[in-house]
Parts: structure tokens; sequence; C-alpha cells
């Protein structure tokens, strides 16, 4: 049962990103879940908003980035598209590409702490396309090998960018990711 709910979350993000995205792309993604929290309070919390015009929203995401690096004292590498990554435990298996399923756990924070999304949650990890996720994970999971566990921090433009996902993640957000990495599948063949 479980995972029937799990694959209709994931079939209605899907669905949902259709909208914005190139049909390929619009494989599953992590489901988003809503918190137990009243549109007043949603509506409360600072949402992160477009770059002022004539600024570039990526310069905004990296200040953004940057900020929360060093006010939350972490210790990582960047990405050239702007990702930031800690690497908590090492794994021994294999990296993934884009061409292969992965398991994962997670857990989705805006950067003010709020959750969106976990697989911790549903006590159930998550199986999906790596082919078929925001291009935040597409180019973050492959940094971790089977095994490992760590953080991922990606740009809105990597993420959900000006569509956001509203109500849980406001447009142009900056999103945490902390994975496990807990297994890197072939991809089914074809029929």
């Amino acid at each position: 049962m479980r995972k029937l709910i799990a694959l209709f979350a994931v079939s209605m993000i899907v669905l949902s990103s259709c909208q914005s995205k190139p049909a390929e792309d619009a494989a599953s993604q992590p489901a988003a879940e809503t918190t137990n929290q009243t549109a007043e309070q949603q509506a409360a919390q600072p949402q992160q908003s477009a770059a002022p015009a004539g600024q570039d929203q990526n310069a905004v995401d990296k200040a953004i980035i940057e900020k929360y690096v060093a006010d939350n004292g972490l210790k990582g590498k960047y990405t050239d598209s702007g990702i930031f990554y800690v690497i908590e435990k090492e794994g021994k298996g294999a990296n993934p590409t884009v061409d292969n399923f992965v398991e994962v756990h997670y857990k989705g924070t805006l950067l003010d702490g709020n959750k969106f999304d976990s697989s911790y949650d549903r006590n159930q990890p998550a199986q999906f396309p790596l082919r078929g996720v925001v291009p935040g994970w597409q180019q973050g999971i492959p940094l971790f090998k089977e095994g490992g566990k760590g953080t991922i921090i990606i740009p809105s433009s990597l993420a959900y960018g000006p569509m956001g996902r509203p109500p849980v993640i406001p447009q142009n957000a900056v999103l945490r990711f902390d994975i496990e990495l807990l297994k890197v599948m072939a991809a089914p063949a074809q029929k």
C-alpha cells in the first residue's frame, strides 16, 4: 500500500511538472509533501523572490547559498553550476550517471528549515530514474557513490525556478537535500 501511495504521489508531481518541462524530462521526481501548517502560517514565512530587475537570478542564488554556507559553518565544495555539496560519508559503490535508476533516502528543506518532502517520513526510500528529476539532482546525486551520504544545496535554476511548487516551494527557492544514496541500478530494458 505504501508503494502505491508513493507511486501516486510521484505520478502527481510528474504530471504537474509537464507544464514547465519538456516531455523527456517529465519522469518521476521526489514527491513534495505539504507540511502541517495552515495557509496563514505558510503565507507568513519568508519567501525567496525573483531577482530585482536587471539582476541575474543565478547571482542572487549564489549569494544566498554562500551566506547560508557561511552562517551554518558548512565545509564542502561547489560545482561549476553552483551546487554546493558536502559528502558526510564516502560510499564504496559506483557513482550513478543520468542513465541510472537510483534508490535514495532524502529530506528536502527550504533554507529556512521548513521541510517540504522526506522519504524518511514515509519510512520508504524513493526509487526513480535520475534522468527524470530536477537538474540539481541529475548533477548532484552523481557526486555521491552508492552507500554515500551528504547534503546538496541547489540553486533555484536547477530546482523549480520561477514557477516554484506552490504551496510548499516558493518561486526561485534555493533547496537543501540531505541524501543517502542507497542503490544505483541500471535502467530497465525498453520493450
